[in-house]
């Protein structure tokens, strides 16, 4: 017998998110008329012990896949057994991965599967590796090329149509590639928000389209940027990252630098938006190049290291002595570039900067709040809704001449309406993208310990009776073809829909 169609759930979500989600796929299979969930994992029992949660779920077959050959196998023996089937492929595939290869042209799932791969490799590391082995190549290899057989099988076992994935980065974005080009219709998620994937590029979950910035900024009033600004001056933020970077131990002075370059975490993925016009393959490239050009600075230089870092269980200051090892030598490291850890609070950084430059952090939207016209490697929020309110350089040349114009520079400055639409579009990300506050989901990064992510679902099931008929509502508009889902105070009015009827748990 034919299995009826099915909605895909998984690749990556940890528990307290499922409990958001759940009602969310709830909502869509209501107006699509999808009456089977196909679950990455078994679902935790404390998820059907909740009344809401285990009233939707009541309603659906509930199905967990084998992943292999024979389900008389144990689950590890599944996996092993698949990974030698996908050995060669993996061999193949690692051979064609390369920091050069990324920035090749290719068809978008090729593309797709290298990012994949150098993303699943980078993440276990050590510290300060620079150069990824064949071997680690293939390990993740293989694991990406399990994601798209994963896809394939999803697709045509399991009738698949579409597909909630819990992150669109790693080895997880072999599945993505291959469910896109298989025609599923595949929502990603990232930071509170459920997106829509094309089939042939990629988006994001903080970028979107002129039009549709402009159309949320007319909900944004004068008072509330006012009142927002004012909070944010001081530290205050809903983004726990910009919280944690306002905390100083040391006041910005005359004499702290003008040219602030921004970290990320090396082991964090770059690629949640494949950008194919980017000129530096990943973050090590690029702090790279970008040491090697300003060494011949005749001005000063800070640069920040991230303010979660630790909490990915990172330590950055090896992978900056590494790099500066290859590129100034040993222990030559040049006396006009200062690091800085957690000594100055971002918020005086920006006020005091003249250039900021990041790979494709929030920083640069932050930044140009104050003025700054941000130096960036890869599509950022700001870029997506004005092309010519941020400098991204076409090639290596062009950034060199960004690096060593002067500081002062009006090439750096933004006009007052351009600031002032930097304000609001940070407004708006950290106030209407996001359903993350509204369900009670707390921060949680790779190297918490586990008393981070148990606080976190039970923070979100105690409040799963508010949420769940709202989610159930957004639902229903994504199956509708609405592109996203928003925060669940300001939905009903950023819905082309003009909301959803409500349907019961």
């Amino acid at each position: 017998m034919t299995n009826p169609e099915s909605i895909y759930i998984g690749n990556g979500f940890i528990d307290s998110q499922l409990v958001a989600v759940i009602p969310l796929a709830h909502g869509y299979c209501t107006e699509r008329k999808i009456q089977r969930l196909v679950f990455e994992r078994p679902l935790p029992a404390t998820i059907f012990k909740n009344h809401e949660l285990s009233q939707i779920l009541s309603q659906y077959e509930v199905v967990v896949p084998n992943e292999g050959t024979s389900p008389r196998l144990t689950r590890t023996g599944r996996i092993l057994m698949s990974a030698v089937v996908q050995l060669i492929p993996g061999l193949q595939l690692a051979a064609g991965t390369s920091r050069r290869s990324l920035l090749s042209e290719g068809s978008w799932f090729d593309i797709q599967l290298r990012h994949g791969v150098w993303d699943q490799a980078m993440q276990a590391v050590p510290d300060g590796t620079l150069t990824l082995s064949f071997g680690r190549r293939v390990v993740a290899a293989i694991a990406a090329r399990l994601a798209v057989r994963r896809g394939k099988r999803l697709v045509q076992q399991e009738h698949v149509v579409s597909a909630f994935l819990g992150h669109s980065v790693y080895a997880g974005r072999g599945l993505l590639a291959e469910l896109a080009r298989r025609g599923v219709d595949v929502l990603a998620h990232a930071d509170g928000v459920v997106y829509r994937v094309p089939n042939d590029r990629d988006t994001s979950w903080s970028m979107m389209a002129p039009a549709m910035w402009e159309s949320r900024m007319k909900f944004v009033t004068k008072t509330q940027l006012s009142e927002f600004w004012s909070a944010r001056k001081t530290g205050k933020s809903t983004y726990s990252e910009a919280l944690a970077a306002s905390v100083k131990t040391r006041d910005v002075e005359k004499t702290t630098p003008k040219n602030v370059i921004l970290l990320h975490v090396f082991r964090d993925s770059p690629f949640n938006f494949i950008d194919t016009s980017r000129i530096f393959a990943d973050y090590a490239e690029w702090v790279t190049q970008t040491l090697r050009i300003i060494r011949g600075s005749q001005e000063k230089w800070l640069i920040k290291l991230h303010p979660s870092a630790t909490r990915w269980g990172e330590n950055q200051a090896t992978w900056l002595d590494k790099i500066g090892e290859g590129v100034f030598g040993r222990n030559a490291w040049p006396t006009h570039i200062e690091i800085s850890d957690s000594a100055y609070s971002n918020v005086e950084l920006f006020q005091h900067a003249s250039r900021v430059v990041t790979y494709n952090g929030t920083a640069h939207l932050e930044g140009a709040c104050w003025g700054i016209k941000p130096v960036i490697v890869s599509e950022v929020t700001l870029g997506s809704f004005d092309s010519n309110a941020v400098l991204k350089p076409a090639d290596l040349g062009a950034y060199e001449e960004l690096l060593m114009l002067p500081h002062n520079s009006n090439v750096f400055r933004l006009s007052e309406s351009e600031q002032g639409s930097a304000r609001k579009l940070l407004y708006i990300r950290e106030n209407f993208l996001s359903f993350q506050q509204d369900v009670g989901w707390l921060d949680t990064y790779r190297g918490d310990e586990p008393a981070v992510f148990r606080d976190s679902f039970e923070s979100t099931i105690a409040k799963v009776g508010y949420f769940a008929p709202l989610l159930v509502e957004q639902g229903q508009a994504l199956a509708q073809g609405h592109p996203r889902t928003a925060s669940l105070r300001f939905f009903p009015r950023c819905s082309s829909h003009g909301g959803c009827v409500r349907v019961k748990l």
